[in-house]
């Protein structure tokens, strides 16, 4: 069965408006469970060169508050924090009245994604705020946001 072509693009486009969220209620379990809750001081912003709209992001920041740490921070307490955030893109284009199976899947490709939390908004150096946050796997003072987009207040 086909599909009209204005029914498809109606039906992506409608789904690419959507955005998840998590309840409530989770987000506040996930904040209350992070293991470092701290105001902290974006000192500097380093984004490693990638393509696609899911980007990684480091944020070099000051301990300026501890409201909870269980690595023992205190102010002053330099950090590295890894977050992530989307790259706002536009779609590309179809134009073709019935594209081909790769020109879809480029379309589709270029979307941003519908599907999962809010991202954390890209932050500048200087911004001054709460965040909560999970050590890493790895030794040294590197932690990674706890809450996805609500782990920066």
């Amino acid at each position: 069965m086909k599909l009209p072509i204005a029914l498809v693009s109606i039906m992506i486009l409608g789904a690419a408006t959507a955005s998840a969220i998590i309840n409530p209620e989770i987000t506040e379990k996930m904040k209350k469970e992070a293991e470092e809750r701290l105001n902290v001081k974006i000192v500097s912003v380093h984004v490693p060169k990638g393509k696609g709209p899911h980007r990684t992001v480091f944020y070099d920041v000051v301990v300026v508050g501890v409201e909870r740490s269980k690595a023992k921070l205190k102010p002053g307490s330099k950090i590295r924090i890894e977050a992530y955030y989307l790259e706002k893109s536009k779609p590309k284009p179809l134009t073709k009245r019935h594209p081909t199976a790769e020109e879809w899947q480029a379309y589709l490709a270029s979307l941003e994604p519908i599907v999962g939390p809010k991202a954390p908004p890209l932050l500048k150096k200087g911004w001054q705020g709460r965040v909560y946050l999970n050590r890493t796997k790895s030794k040294g003072k590197s932690f990674r946001i706890a809450v996805h987009g609500h782990s920066f207040e």
